[in-house]
């Protein structure tokens, strides 16, 4: 029996060496790799060097060197002007794919404020008022482009859209926003215009919402707000309409910044909804929507021709004066000058163009006056001549007309 056990014990310790002098491999250790950056952050292809050098500019604000750029391979390279900036845009081998965050970013209306994420970043390019797309096309194609796209909030505005909204582009290509940072990257991922699709719903600081069916009326209520001020007593609508009259471009308004000449609906309208605008410079030149032209040369004489715009030809004390301008500004006929007026004192006054006639109903004390008849006029659809023997067959052709 102690044999035996010897034995065992012997085997026990001979099985042990065996087991000490194998090589066994512990389980290696697998290096993982950083992963690869592949999420571009659009905004990158909407900046643009600023003239002062001073960093990018997106929009209404600009992104102050220096800062750091994340490229593909997640390393970082500083950038400190806007020549280092292009010079990595155009390097494919590793390309730019968003900014390191926090950034210093200058705004038009708050100055340098700190950006510390992406989301703020796309928050506050979707919440720029658009410097495009205002007016008609640009290309003479006549295209009204309608209302483009912002996230209006409480920040920029006294109501809010409600999401999700719906919007397109100039290909009629409908998109759909369930909220402010959806709208941002559709945006900045379009590279022409988005415009909003109506009807959208907008709620105000108290509550109460409302649909808003068109354009005109989500201007409309912009300017409502308290917070913006219009240089005139009528909406001023997307195209650069003001009641019956167009602005003719260029002109000049004041800011709080100084007088600046507006070239274009772009550049005026977005001064307008960004409130910058307090008042025009005249004289103002305005287009009636027969294409005949009228200067204005006060704040008096505008809101003047604004009035005039608004009254109802059906009214049986209408002068018929002005329902002959009226006629005229809506394309019916030209007027076969020279026409006579007489006040109630009975002077008489000869109107020899277009000119003298708006000076007499708009800017002149001879405002109680009556129209002498007959009054011949050319037809703009027949180019015939049609003489009106009193007011009331005038007014009967302004209507058919219309």
């Amino acid at each position: 029996m102690k044999l035996l056990s010897t034995v065992i014990l012997i085997a026990f310790l001979f099985t042990s060496c065996v087991k000490e002098n194998i090589d066994i491999k512990e389980d290696p250790v697998v290096e993982i790799p950083a992963p690869e950056v592949t999420q571009f952050n659009p905004l990158l292809n909407k900046t643009a060097g600023s003239e002062s050098g001073e960093g990018q500019d997106i929009k209404c604000f600009t992104i102050v060197y220096p800062f750091n750029l994340l490229l593909e391979d997640g390393s970082e390279v500083n950038v400190s002007s806007n020549e280092e900036f292009k010079n990595w845009t155009n390097d494919d081998s590793n390309f730019i794919v968003d900014f390191i965050y926090p950034l210093n970013v200058k705004t038009q209306t708050e100055g340098t404020v700190v950006m510390n994420t992406n989301i703020g970043l796309s928050d506050l390019f979707i919440s720029c008022i658009p410097d495009e797309g205002w007016g008609e096309d640009q290309t003479g194609e006549g295209v009204d482009y309608g209302f483009p796209v912002f996230d209006i909030n409480f920040q920029n505005s006294c109501f809010e859209l409600v999401y999700p909204i719906t919007i397109t582009n100039l290909e009629d290509s409908i998109s759909v926003a369930n909220n402010a940072v959806e709208l941002s990257s559709i945006v900045a991922n379009e590279p022409g215009l988005t415009l909003f699709v109506f009807p959208i719903n907008i709620v105000y600081e108290d509550g109460d919402t409302e649909v808003i069916g068109s354009s005109d009326l989500l201007s409309d209520e912009w300017f409502l707000c308290d917070r913006f001020n219009l240089p005139i007593i009528s909406s001023i609508n997307t195209g650069g309409q003001i009641a019956c009259y167009l602005l003719k471009f260029p002109i000049e308004v004041e800011t709080s910044s100084g007088i600046i000449k507006a070239d274009t609906e772009d550049l005026f309208f977005s001064l307008l909804y960004s409130g910058q605008i307090t008042d025009f410079v005249y004289p103002l030149n305005l287009i009636a929507f027969n294409g005949s032209e009228l200067i204005i040369n006060s704040q008096e004489a505008f809101n003047a021709a604004l009035y005039n715009c608004y009254f109802d030809i059906t009214n049986p004390d209408v002068l018929a004066i002005k329902a002959l301008r009226y006629g005229y500004l809506e394309g019916c006929y030209s007027i076969n000058y020279p026409i006579i007026v007489v006040n109630e004192e009975g002077v008489l006054k000869t109107i020899d163009n277009d000119e003298e006639l708006y000076d007499s109903i708009i800017l002149s004390d001879f405002i109680t006056q009556h129209l002498l008849f007959p009054v011949d006029v050319t037809s703009a659809v027949t180019q015939g001549e049609i003489v009106f023997n009193d007011k009331a067959s005038m007014i009967e052709f302004i209507l058919y007309c219309q």
